[in-house]
């Protein structure tokens, strides 16, 4: 094969969809011609950096959007340095469209997580991995109100659980975005179950989980890194659940609290 015979199956022969023997000469081309060698070193790297964008996860936050967009106009600046060669001249502008157009469709189709169902997820997500551990270790309630008594300022209730298969087994005090709660930690036939309890003037600091309690009595949120989550406002204090259990089931205990607290 000549130099634009081979160029003309470069793409191919990356993505191995040559046969063996137009395999053997484009290889064998390439090991003996260094400006052919040069041209698939490069087509490999620009099929790396849309690979690396591609394969992250779709941004479910602001911040995490923004990572994204900074590393495609860091991709982009990257090729307009050197725009001045034949190969990225070429290609640049394509590999700037492509990689926008994808990221945009990511952003605007890929389904936000609501604000506080993230931070709740992520101190959850820290207590199951042993990262945190409860300052109190009791299935009583009664300990559990004890051990909070004095540190909030709001009238703490606990959800009215009557399923043997949910068992109360620590909490401690912790902060979601700074803003001061109880969290308390249940095991739910061997699952862990985290329900944390601030004041709802806190909620605030919550937009989008604010937003949504203004016209949902319960909001509830899904597939949150595999875990799920529900919240309620009622007595002057917001309560939400984050577990792997089903929704029904978070639910079920978010609804426990209302009726306590009433």
């Amino acid at each position: 094969m000549n130099c634009n015979e081979v160029r003309q199956f470069i793409n191919l022969f990356l993505d191995s969809e040559l046969d063996a023997r137009s395999t053997l000469e484009v290889s064998e081309h390439l090991s003996a011609c260094e400006s052919c060698s040069r041209r698939f070193t490069q087509e490999r790297k620009i099929e790396g950096a849309l690979t690396s964008i591609f394969s992250q996860e779709a941004p479910s936050t602001e911040d995490e959007e923004e990572r994204v967009w900074k590393s495609i106009f860091s991709r982009i600046r990257m090729y307009e340095k050197r725009r001045n060669r034949g190969l990225y001249m070429k290609y640049s502008i394509p590999i700037a469209v492509g990689i926008s157009a994808f990221v945009l469709i990511t952003i605007f189709n890929y389904p936000r997580h609501i604000d506080l169902a993230l931070e709740a997820n992520r101190c959850h997500t820290e207590y199951v991995e042993n990262e945190l551990s409860p300052n109190i270790e009791t299935f009583s309630e009664e300990a559990v109100l004890g051990y909070f008594s004095g540190k909030l300022d709001f009238n703490l209730c606990l959800p009215k659980i009557s399923r043997k298969e949910i068992k109360l087994v620590g909490a401690r005090s912790c902060y979601l975005k700074k803003v001061h709660v109880a969290y308390l930690m249940y095991n739910y036939s061997g699952v862990p179950l985290s329900l944390f309890i601030f004041r709802d003037e806190d909620l605030k600091k919550f937009p989008s989980a604010e937003k949504e309690l203004k016209t949902h009595k319960i909001i509830e949120d899904k597939g949150i890194r595999g875990n799920n989550f529900v919240a309620v406002k009622t007595n002057g204090a917001v309560a939400c659940a984050v577990s792997e259990v089903d929704l029904p089931s978070l639910k079920r205990i978010i609804k426990g609290f209302e009726e306590r607290g009433k």
